[in-house]
Parts: C-alpha cells; sequence; structure tokens
C-alpha cells in the first residue's frame, strides 16, 4: 500500500501553506489534488499529487 501524505508534507513539496490546502478542500466544488479522509484525518495520495501537478504543467513553444 502506498504511503499517505498528510497536509503539512504536501504543502511543503508544492510550497504553499497547509492553510492554503484546507481553503482549496473547503471549496464548492473543492479546489488543489484530490484527498482521502477518513474520520477527521485528511490525507494525499501520491499518485493523485502526480496527477495533479501533471494536469497542470504548461508546455512552452519554442520557436
Amino acid at each position: 500500500m502506498e504511503r499517505l501524505l498528510k497536509p503539512c508534507e504536501l504543502a511543503e513539496l508544492l510550497q504553499v501553506k497547509a492553510k492554503t490546502l484546507e481553503n482549496w478542500r473547503a471549496m464548492s466544488p473543492p479546489q488543489g489534488p484530490a484527498f482521502v479522509k477518513i474520520g477527521r484525518v485528511v490525507r494525499y495520495r501520491t499518485l493523485d499529487v502526480l496527477e495533479y501537478i501533471k494536469a497542470r504543467t504548461v508546455q512552452t513553444v519554442v520557436d
């Protein structure tokens, strides 16, 4: 089973504040990477984080 990331770990990885992740989760519809909620505990799957980053990757064209 893959290791789940804590919000503070993901915040450090994405270089955003943990509060930003909390705000994204509270939006309707939720923004940011997909998350897992177990009771009141929030965790992020590595695969979901990688998909989130990939979906936001902008390719530039060099002339």
